[in-house]
């Protein structure tokens, strides 16, 4: 008896992780052609583009340069070179601010405090960028274009290279979280997720989230996901983060294993940690009757990919030898699982290389799982994803 209702729970459990993002992929297509952020030219808000480079200030370079030509006119750029050694930054532009703090940082969310004690002029938004990244022309426009009707918006990254099976695996997952955790909930009317660079806040509330409790007890240790930080504060604050397919962003992709287990150790003690804010935000939501909220609460507690895959694959092997019927249940929850990333490549049009790359999920999923071993280090330790592809806008236009 009590084995059986074990064995139903863990397959129900299963089964859900596993089709809910299935489901909504059916929803999102009666929504694609929804219109979002007025139409027409509008008054060009003034915008602070925020670069947080640690260690090396090169790889911002190509940035840097992408922003100035980037077509926009009411913008000011901040990047700072926390821990850097100083460079003649070219061009000589009155646009551009290069501060370099005199003891280090070692902290993201610092860098960007530090960039905002140190803004000349009122702003209207603050944009945040890492310094890998690259603007595509138009970028800054359409974000102000969503910036007319949404307190926060996340613009769309795109992987800036694909010269490895391991790229082509991240830029892939990239291209999975885009539309099932940014696009879709948007177009559901609920808010996107933030990617952690590329996304635009109204400078009140973004200094309201400097300025928050949380952000204050956590300043002066190991901060990881300030992404997921974010966002929580937003949404938990009544802000609906708008997502702008048009507003392209090129951001660097992992090369080896090793980064990957350094990146998803600081992810799932991100995640572990931001679920009390989930749950509170769903909470709230269901208490006020707002959908966003709600929503926003189950994409956030919704589990890692590999996690999902790990857990329904130990459910399916369990239930194989207890009760094979159940199996099949959760077997064919696999398959609707993985078809999810072959239409989400389909809808997006994903590049040849990145279809390629699937043959070496398995050893992507190894180094995930040995970042989920290890992530108990991030503790103590930021495990920084170092970045090595300095790469103009220019050069990746003629690839």
């Amino acid at each position: 008896m009590w084995l059986q209702l074990i064995n139903v729970l863990l397959v129900s459990l299963a089964t859900f992780l596993l089709t809910f993002h299935f489901v909504l992929l059916l929803f999102s297509f009666a929504f694609r052609k929804k219109k979002f952020g007025p139409t027409g030219q509008q008054v060009e808000k003034s915008l602070a583009c925020v670069i947080t480079a640690y260690k090396d200030l090169s790889p911002a370079l190509p940035l840097i340069q992408s922003i100035l030509d980037n077509g926009y006119k009411n913008f000011r750029i901040y990047c700072v070179a926390d821990r850097c050694e100083q460079l003649n930054v070219t061009p000589k532009d009155e646009r551009l601010s290069v501060l370099y703090p005199e003891k280090g940082l070692n902290s993201k969310v610092k860098s960007m405090l530090y960039a905002v004690e140190h803004f000349k002029g009122d702003h209207d938004a603050v944009i945040i960028f890492d310094p890998d990244n690259l603007v595509k022309p138009g970028y800054l426009e359409c974000m102000n274009r969503y910036l007319h009707r949404f307190g926060a918006v996340q613009g769309e990254r795109i992987a800036k290279n694909l010269d490895s099976n391991i790229s082509g695996l991240d830029a892939l997952g990239e291209l999975y979280h885009n539309y099932l955790e940014r696009y879709v909930p948007f177009l559901l009317g609920s808010s996107s997720t933030i990617a952690g660079s590329g996304m635009a806040i109204e400078t009140r509330a973004f200094r309201s989230f400097l300025a928050s409790e949380e952000v204050k007890e956590k300043i002066d240790g190991v901060i990881l996901g300030e992404d997921k930080m974010l966002q929580s504060h937003l949404v938990g604050n009544g802000i609906r983060i708008a997502y702008n397919k048009e507003a392209k962003i090129y951001d660097e992709k992992l090369v080896d294993r090793t980064q990957v287990a350094n990146q998803r150790s600081r992810w799932v003690m991100a995640y572990i940690k931001n679920l009390k804010d989930a749950f509170r935000i769903f909470g709230k939501g269901l208490a006020r009757f707002n959908w966003n909220q709600v929503f926003f609460g189950i994409t956030t507690i919704y589990p890692p990919l590999f996690t999902v895959v790990l857990f329904s694959g130990l459910c399916a092997l369990y239930l194989v030898v207890v009760d094979w019927p159940l199996a099949i249940i959760v077997a064919f929850g696999m398959f609707l699982f993985a078809s999810v990333f072959f239409l989400v490549l389909i809808l997006e049009k994903a590049p040849k290389s990145i279809w390629l790359s699937i043959l070496s999920s398995p050893l992507f999923i190894l180094g995930q799982v040995k970042g989920v071993l290890q992530f108990r280090k991030t503790k103590n330790d930021f495990l920084v994803t170092k970045k090595s592809k300095v790469v103009t806008l220019e050069k990746l236009k003629n690839e």
